[in-house]
């Protein structure tokens, strides 16, 4: 038993560590399923589908649809669906990315929560950033997408000093709107 959960891990946890943002997920799922032999279908085209085919459909490049069409034996028990998500809580970028009243080399970072987020795990860690970036490509009129992942630590949420939230340990209110503020630097690490 301990060797299967290994062999998932081993396969598991590199997806995960590349499925940094919803858009690298459904990319990583629909790598995987190409190497399984999925043929990927496109929604502004009729599809050709056949008897014991596997295909996957990509709306938006955030959401992946994946299926296999049986046989005419399997066909007559009906269909089997199986779902999930690849959206997670996150912390989104807001456009105007620099909030107002930072200064010198400490910048503070505009977000807000997406999806159901538990709001103390943010504080005191790590942050990077992933996601999708619309880019205004030159010669057209329609931006480029692109996929990035800086893949290290870049941001941090600090928690407020004891000191100075005398309600820390009493259950106190988390204000996501003024407590989440993600701060970065435009400074040399050296000169913190």
């Amino acid at each position: 038993m301990i060797q299967q959960h290994q062999q998932y891990n081993e396969q598991f946890l590199p997806f995960l560590a590349a499925a940094a943002s919803p858009f690298h997920a459904v990319q990583e799922m629909a790598r995987h399923l190409e190497k399984r032999g999925f043929r990927r279908l496109f929604e502004q085209q009729s599809w050709q589908i056949e008897a014991g085919g596997s295909y996957y459909v990509v709306r938006d490049d955030a959401a992946i649809i994946a299926f296999t069409i049986g046989d005419q034996e399997q066909l007559a028990d009906g269909f089997r669906v199986v779902g999930a998500h690849t959206d997670s809580p996150c912390l989104q970028i807001k456009p105007a990315m620099e909030q107002k009243g930072t200064a010198g080399k400490l910048k503070r970072l505009g977000v807000e929560i997406y999806g159901g987020a538990l709001l103390s795990t943010w504080f005191d860690r790590d942050l990077s950033i992933a996601g999708r970036v619309f880019v205004q490509q030159h010669n057209t009129s329609r931006p480029g997408t692109y996929l990035l992942n800086f893949a290290r630590p870049m941001l941090s949420i600090p928690s407020l000093a004891i000191h100075l939230n005398r309600e820390a340990n009493n259950g106190a209110k988390i204000d996501k709107q003024n407590h989440l503020v993600p701060l970065f630097t435009q400074g040399e690490k050296k000169e913190f």
